[in-house]
């Protein structure tokens, strides 16, 4: 007789961005419509516009500890309800406000 199994998941910690259908199918920014891509999520979609369109290009000016370079990462918790801070430091977690 075979037995079943009762393997249990758990959700875990996620900290990127989780598709959902509140994803804004409109620039939080520009208020571009974004036009689905096939084989792309409205997520990939609106976030390879972000990246691509709004991204700032300066460098964070404050000083940072480690010797990494500092990069501008997107705060998806920001993004769906449209707040104006979108943009956060990866090595001191600063939020630069919208130009």
């Amino acid at each position: 007789m075979a037995r079943r199994s009762s393997a249990q998941t758990h959700r875990g910690f996620h900290t990127g961005a989780v598709p959902s259908a509140s994803t804004p199918t409109t620039c939080p920014v520009c208020g571009e419509p974004q036009e689905r891509v096939k084989g792309q999520t409205p997520h990939q979609v609106l976030e390879a516009h972000l990246m691509a369109q709004h991204r700032p290009v300066s460098t964070c000016q404050h000083e940072h500890r480690s010797d990494g370079a500092p990069a501008w990462k997107l705060d998806w918790d920001a993004v769906l309800p449209a707040t104006p801070l979108l943009w956060y430091c990866s090595e001191c977690g600063f939020y630069l406000p919208a130009e």
